[in-house]
């Protein structure tokens, strides 16, 4: 027989999920409103991307269809005029279901590009109609560089950012390759009349805040990187950010610079050259915030003075969240024992703090880090508000070569190692 505490209990949680899910759902309202009213004399039906596109100010990028003249993709080509923009889209398909919309099919491309200097470009693909609840996939190559044609040049401060409401799935077949990139369910502010990203205080990145611009965060909403997925952000400089109350990472990420995964419902995130600080403002509902399972690597540093970092972040609203490490972490060996290799932080329960530390409070509720099957060839430094272990089953292995493991304030630990696994270190 059920006890009166623990009905209770789960009586508050529906509670809270149900709130959150209203909460949300009152934000779809506005995003159907958006996108009815997203019409403007630039709107335009793209070939690769699949839906229309609705640049909040016309004058801020132009639109070209073209193919790739190395491969014969198509292609469709941005030409940035201002240094941030912002571009909704409103997908072509409008059915319901719950399958991922093919916004970027196979073997199809987008460019974003300048001639001179850096831009941002928010890209927000709100589904209308009976899609609104269903989450979008990337599945062809999308590039930032200074020009197009066959000479796309350097992609070095060349940013893109995608944002859907109910998911973003990164398919196997698709690819990144960019300055700096940013995948996340949580909406970001942006100036309706001139298209221009909303920042924060100290340029921070302000996902999740609630504006007259943005759509309330969806609580169970994701991010997703399928296996054979490559994300490349290999310029000087670089940054990648998943960002979403779930995010699974099976494919590959190689991050020239930092890069960070954040499991929230609302976030400020500050570059703080050349780390990254990270302030949870609303924790996710969601119990295994974050699956990593697949590569997370780039380059050591070739210069004093510049750390890299891999973050993970997850931070639980009401109830106890986990987050799951294992495949591969860390940076590639760095040319002189001069420059750091570069560090793996793992927060559950902590911020991360305008060093590129953890904080030393906890916040939230406690959070559990579970170490799973893997290699991790970076220096570890951890930090679970609630519990960690260590969890390899038969004939598996979790590898820390010549690496060292911070594993302060885990509290308890406790490690699976029953028959033919281990853990090596």
């Amino acid at each position: 027989m059920r006890s009166m505490a623990g009905m209770t209990k789960r009586s508050n949680q529906m509670r809270s999920r149900s709130a959150s899910r209203a909460q949300w759902l009152s934000g779809v309202s506005l995003a159907v409103a958006l996108a009815a009213n997203m019409a403007n004399p630039q709107q335009a039906r793209a070939q690769a991307f699949q839906g229309d596109f609705l640049p909040v100010n016309p004058g801020s990028v132009a639109y070209v269809r073209a193919t790739n003249p190395n491969n014969g993709n198509l292609r469709d080509e941005f030409n940035i005029l201002q240094d941030t923009v912002v571009i909704n889209w409103r997908p072509a398909d409008t059915g319901g279901g719950t399958t991922p919309i093919d916004f970027l099919p196979k073997d199809t491309e987008a460019l974003f590009f300048r001639d001179g200097g850096g831009f941002t470009v928010l890209n927000r693909i709100i589904p209308i109609e009976a899609a609104f609840n269903r989450p979008i996939s990337l599945n062809g190559l999308i590039t930032t560089g200074t020009g197009n044609g066959t000479n796309t040049g350097n992609p070095a401060g060349k940013n893109v950012w995608f944002y859907s409401p109910n998911g973003i799935l990164v398919g196997s077949t698709g690819a990144f390759n960019v300055g700096g990139l940013i995948l996340s369910t949580l909406d970001h502010p942006f100036e309706p009349g001139k298209g221009e990203i909303n920042f924060g205080p100290n340029g921070s990145f302000q996902f999740g805040k609630a504006s007259p611009t943005t759509i309330a965060t969806n609580p169970e909403s994701f991010v997703e990187v399928q296996r054979g997925a490559m994300l490349n952000a290999l310029a000087a400089d670089a940054y990648l950010a998943l960002v979403s109350p779930r995010i699974v990472q099976s494919g590959t990420v190689d991050v020239d610079g930092r890069t960070a995964y954040v499991a929230a419902e609302e976030v400020d995130i500050t570059i703080s050259q050349p780390l990254f600080s990270i302030n949870v403002s609303q924790g996710t509902t969601q119990k295994t915030a974050i699956t990593h399972e697949g590569t997370t690597t780039g380059n050591a540093a070739t210069k004093p003075g510049d750390p890299r970092r891999i973050y993970m972040v997850a931070i639980g609203k009401n109830d106890a969240v986990t987050m799951l490490v294992g495949g591969t972490l860390g940076y590639r060996p760095a040319a002189t024992a001069a420059f750091q290799d570069g560090q793996v932080i793992l927060g559950a329960g902590y911020d991360v703090d305008a060093t590129g530390g953890l904080s030393t409070t906890a916040k939230g509720a406690p959070s559990d880090i579970v170490l799973q099957q893997g290699s991790v060839s970076s220096d570890v430094r951890a930090h679970a508000s609630g519990r960690a272990s260590i969890q390899v089953g038969a004939g598996q292995v979790l590898d820390f070569p010549t690496q060292t493991v911070g594993l302060s304030n885990l509290t308890p630990v406790s490690a699976d190692l029953s028959g033919d696994n281990g853990v090596s270190v």
